[in-house]
């Protein structure tokens, strides 16, 4: 079964995660393959990626302290601070229990910095979101907002 995702307003995604160490505004869209019959793999190369520009803004205080820890990490935070993202991709798994591998490949610029030179990130992150989604215990609110959207859709 394909779930697809169109047009998932980020910034509506960070509020209803109630996330405070990053701003996030665009639109993503999407194709998740799932499969509930497969015992080790739910979602199985998923792809999301950006409909139009993203705009990436972390937490000043946040990006201060990651930034003081030690040189190389805080030249690399200040390119991040203030993000235009031109090019976002993500390959998505996840397990029945949870366990998410996320690819991404994510290009843009700083233009606070300079509007010359490219932002280019390969990143990697694992993360178990069962667990997750229970201690940060949003995941009634992550479901009603679906839920919502989902009937003013129909």
């Amino acid at each position: 079964m394909l779930f697809t995702v169109e047009g998932v307003d980020l910034s509506e995604l960070v509020t209803a995660l109630k996330i405070k160490q990053f701003a996030l505004s665009g639109k993503m869209s999407g194709v998740l393959p799932l499969d509930f019959t497969d015992p080790n793999k739910m979602i199985t190369r998923g792809q999301l990626r950006n409909d139009k520009s993203l705009t990436l803004r972390l937490d000043q205080q946040l990006a201060d302290e990651l930034a003081q820890r030690n040189m190389a990490q805080g030249s690399v935070v200040n390119w991040l601070r203030y993000l235009e993202i031109s090019r976002a991709y993500a390959s998505v798994d996840m397990t029945p229990q949870g366990e998410m591998a996320l690819l991404a490949h994510i290009e843009g610029k700083n233009s606070t910095r300079s509007r010359q030179k490219p932002v280019i990130l390969n990143y990697r992150h694992w993360q178990d979101l069962s667990q997750l989604w229970q201690s940060l215990r949003f995941g009634g609110t992550v479901q009603d907002t679906l839920e919502q959207r989902a009937n003013e859709r129909e």
